[in-house]
């Protein structure tokens, strides 16, 4: 009982120095040997941009949340005149626990694993000038997640309630296969293929802790 007592004052005590939030707009790749992406594109990486958020629910240990939008677009030959414009697009949210071992009030080395749940949504049209019925829609839904190790900075006296900070983490990211089917065809939707993201991430953000 006692040890269950420790456990939820540790859980609701918050940061030790009274910061307990973090808001942070972030830039991230996921790099990709998938042979279907291969096919798609030259690029290796799909770049995100999007934000994320923290809530320190002990001295040590946050649980952090964040919502990215990469897009990434392509011109592919599919014979010696023709060329084919691609689209791709994929929404992830992203949420799971952060632990961080302060070395320095101002220096905060930290490792996080979190799920992912993202939409991917793919869009092929010989000409982008041409109107939209032209256009061919494929997406689907999937799942997977994430670990890295990373490192915040906060300059700035300790004593501050508002802080900049900003941070570098690195790690190793699975999407599970997406299957595309194509989103204006109903019931009789055609696949055609599946997309499986895998590989090495890097994420950066700047923003603030208060």
């Amino acid at each position: 009982m006692m040890i269950i007592t420790l456990l939820a004052g540790a859980a609701l005590a918050g940061s030790a120095d009274g910061i307990d939030h973090e808001l942070s707009v972030e830039l991230g790749s996921m790099y990709t040997s998938d042979d279907t992406w291969r096919a798609l594109s030259d690029s290796e990486s799909v770049t995100a941009l999007g934000i994320r958020a923290g809530y320190s629910i002990s001295p040590s240990v946050a649980v952090v949340a964040s919502w990215h939008r990469g897009v990434h677009d392509s011109r592919l030959s599919i014979s010696s005149n023709d060329t084919v414009n691609m689209d791709f697009t994929i929404h992830q949210l992203a949420v799971g626990p952060k632990v961080d071992y302060p070395i320095f009030h101002w220096l905060r080395p930290y490792a996080t694993v979190q799920g992912v749940g993202v939409l991917g949504r793919l869009q092929l049209d010989e000409d982008s000038q041409d109107d939209d019925n032209d256009l061919l829609r494929f997406s689907d839904t999937s799942f997977g997640g994430f670990a890295a190790l990373g490192a915040e900075f906060v300059p700035g006296s300790e004593s501050r309630r508002l802080h900049l900070a900003t941070h570098l983490e690195m790690g190793y990211g699975k999407v599970f296969a997406m299957t595309f089917e194509d989103e204006d065809a109903g019931n009789t939707a055609i696949e055609i293929g599946d997309l499986d993201m895998q590989g090495f991430t890097i994420n950066a953000g700047v923003g603030v802790r208060f």
